[in-house]
């Protein structure tokens, strides 16, 4: 008969099979060793069931065994784990740690009720300088990347499963591939984002791939091409001209401005290696990559620039236009009416009401949007 140290001890050798056989990407083979991984160390923790005074050991044994069950999709069983674990006298911070157990439990439970699943692929964001810090950094600079990732991986699911761009109305991928937040991590200010999808699900080109999954690497792909400045390359890759303005547009407002954030990157596991890849070029010169007009790869004009400052007070949007256009009220002088190429929404949107300032390119008597931010 197998000692509870050997039982535990097969445990974890099934349990780090598991955790690299997902790494490469094996999913079935890695449920297939977690759920041994489980049986072991349930036989290790029901060895002590009764032995309410062997503690921490009980505990710590019922806490494994109900992580492993999380691991296996198991629900249920994780919560009789937990509840075992709990019925003995455990150590208060083992206490503590069988309770974010079953916290943990019951968020998943809900995603599964949901027909929601999280990838195993999680994606971390980092920002860095001037005004972050070991763990901590202005709300603003936070909050409003974490915003624009969100629409940027939701523009990215809609272009993967070839839907027009959508210029106007609610998204209908942000119910299908809902994006989550994980404990904020010291160091620099990393946070760790991850995108749920509906189970056997697949994008039209990708049958073969975690759709989830691949959202992210498309997005690594092109902000590597948008490093390169490989723009044909990228417009190649983005050959919609709306889907390449908004691409363009939204990682103006992802990448360090060169004060408050001087550094931003991302990193992913790719195929069970981990891959990370830096925001090299700041906002000033993002903004400056030409938008397109047209189905034709036409940009938009090249003659005078210059900036505006004023109140976004009006915007109009005729459905199957290429373009709409936004007004703004400067504290002196006429309202200026402004063309903005399609795909620029998302950024315009919302500013709406905002002291901004607007970056605009005059050719043959209209001002065209180059960038828009708001006026510090």
């Amino acid at each position: 008969m197998s000692t509870l140290r050997e039982l535990h001890d097969q445990s974890m050798d099934f349990a780090e099979m598991a955790m690299a056989a997902q790494m490469r990407g094996e999913n079935e083979k890695s449920l297939e060793l977690f759920r041994q991984a489980l049986a072991f160390e349930i036989q290790a923790a029901e060895t002590l069931r009764d032995q309410l005074d062997i503690e921490p050991t009980r505990s710590i044994l019922y806490r494994s065994a109900a992580s492993l069950a999380i691991d296996c999709k198991d629900y249920r069983q994780a919560e009789k784990l937990v509840a075992m674990g709990l019925t003995g006298d455990p150590p208060i911070e083992i206490a503590d740690e069988l309770r974010d157990v079953l916290k943990q439990t019951f968020f998943l439970h809900r995603l599964e009720v949901k027909g929601l699943e999280l990838t195993a692929n999680d994606l971390t964001l980092s920002i860095a300088g001037e005004d972050t810090g070991l763990g901590i950094a202005p709300s603003d600079i936070v909050l409003d990347r974490l915003s624009t990732f969100k629409t940027l991986a939701e523009r990215t699911a809609e272009r993967k499963a070839n839907q027009p761009y959508r210029s106007a109305g609610q998204s209908r991928t942000s119910s299908k591939y809902p994006m989550f937040l994980k404990a904020f991590s010291p160091g620099s200010f990393v946070v760790t984002v991850t995108i749920g999808h509906p189970r056997q699900m697949a994008l039209p080109t990708f049958e073969e791939l975690d759709p989830a999954v691949d959202i992210v690497k498309e997005i690594l792909d092109c902000i590597e091409l948008l490093n390169r400045r490989e723009e044909n390359a990228l417009r190649q890759r983005i050959p919609d001209p709306a889907y390449f303005n908004n691409f363009v547009s939204l990682m103006n407002k992802i990448a360090p401005d060169g004060e408050s954030v001087q550094r931003v990157g991302f990193s992913s596991i790719q195929n069970g290696v981990e891959r990370t890849v830096p925001l090299l070029r700041r906002q000033a010169e993002i903004s400056n990559i030409p938008k397109l007009s047209s189905g034709e790869g036409e940009e938009w004009g090249s003659g005078e620039k210059r900036e505006i400052q004023g109140i976004l007070r009006f915007a109009d949007a005729v459905k199957d236009e290429k373009a709409g256009f936004i007004k703004l009220v400067p504290e002196e002088g006429k309202p200026v009416r402004i063309k903005v190429p399609q795909g620029m929404d998302d950024i315009v949107g919302p500013l709406w009401s905002q002291q901004v300032v607007a970056i605009v390119v005059k050719h043959e008597n209209i001002y065209f949007l180059e960038d828009i931010r708001r006026a510090d």
